[in-house]
Formats: structure tokens, C-alpha cells, sequence
């Protein structure tokens, strides 16, 4: 199984996409990951929440700031403010270092003008034309998100990993 890393709250809002865990949350969640190349790999995927923001985040205050990011976090449960984060920039309420979701990646498709979806999708991505709309589905929450030591671009997610992974009924293989 590959892994992909994503920061926070990106990580959380694709795992909102699970209708069974989540079954109030509609559209507002993530099941399209922007990323400035595109890529072969179609199948199983684990999302990982690095262990940290990059700083030209500045903890999380510039994406509490989109409004849609704010709605699909308060409707999934997740109640605080920019400020919060300000306060605390590893706030423990969103998963840091660990996998909280698998799905599977179907394709991979450039984005033009014409091709961009519609909100709330777009504001939980930067779909500037010439980058690439990596598309997912089968998105599965982890019932606990499990600590793994995620890196750039995909990655093979341990064994071990894999495994606990299986012993939660979230199916990793196929």
C-alpha cells in the first residue's frame, strides 16, 4: 500500500468523506487532492497527517480562514478558531503524524478552466489550470488514526502499519 501526506486540516477533510462514520457531512469534504504533477499509481492509498505545518501556513490560521474549510470541521465536530491555533500551533484535536483514512486513487486528471469543480470541492484545493486533479474513492476514516512517519510524494506504509490497519476491519490490500 502507498501513502500519501498530507498537512492538516487536508488530511482530516478527506477523511470526512466516509459516509458510514460520517454520514451528516454531504460535500463538505475532500476527495480530490491538487498536486502539481501527475502521477501513474492507481489503487489503495493511506492518508497520513504530517506531524507538522509547513511555515508558510502559519499553523492553521489561513485555512480556518476559508470558510468552507471552517463549515465541513464544525459540522464533523471539530469546534475552534484560528485564534485557538494561534494559541497552540500543534493542537491535538486534528490528528498530527498519523493515518486517518485509506481509499483508493481512480485517476489522475489535469486541471483547465473549464475542469475545476464546483464549491465547496474547489476551496479545499488549489486548482490553478496546468496542475492535476488526483481523484478518490472508497474513502474509509481509520477508527483511530494510527502514527506513522509519512514523507514526501507516495510512499510504501509499513507493514506493521498495514497490519493494524487489518486488526480495524479497514480493508488494506486489493
Amino acid at each position: 500500500m502507498r501513502g500519501l501526506t498530507l498537512y492538516q486540516p487536508h488530511a482530516t477533510l478527506v477523511s470526512l468523506a466516509d459516509r458510514n462514520r460520517y454520514p451528516n457531512q454531504g460535500d463538505l469534504c475532500k476527495r480530490i487532492e491538487t498536486r502539481a504533477r501527475r502521477i501513474s499509481y492507481r489503487g489503495l492509498l493511506a492518508i497520513h497527517a504530517a506531524a507538522s505545518f509547513p511555515a508558510h501556513y502559519r499553523d492553521l490560521n489561513m485555512n480556518l480562514a476559508v470558510p468552507a474549510i471552517t463549515q465541513a470541521l464544525h459540522r464533523a465536530g471539530y469546534f475552534y478558531t484560528a485564534l485557538m491555533f494561534a494559541m497552540s500551533p500543534r493542537h491535538e484535536v486534528l490528528p498530527q503524524g498519523k493515518i486517518v483514512a485509506v481509499c483508493r486513487l481512480v485517476y489522475c486528471i489535469e486541471i483547465t478552466a473549464e475542469n475545476a469543480p464546483p464549491e465547496p470541492e474547489r476551496s479545499f484545493g488549489d486548482y490553478t489550470p496546468g496542475r492535476w486533479a488526483w481523484h478518490l474513492e472508497n474513502i474509509t476514516a481509520l477508527p483511530k488514526p494510527i502514527p506513522c512517519r509519512g514523507m514526501q510524494g507516495l510512499w510504501r506504509v509499513p507493514a506493521d502499519v498495514v497490519a493494524r490497519m487489518a486488526e480495524m476491519g479497514v480493508a488494506a490490500s486489493g
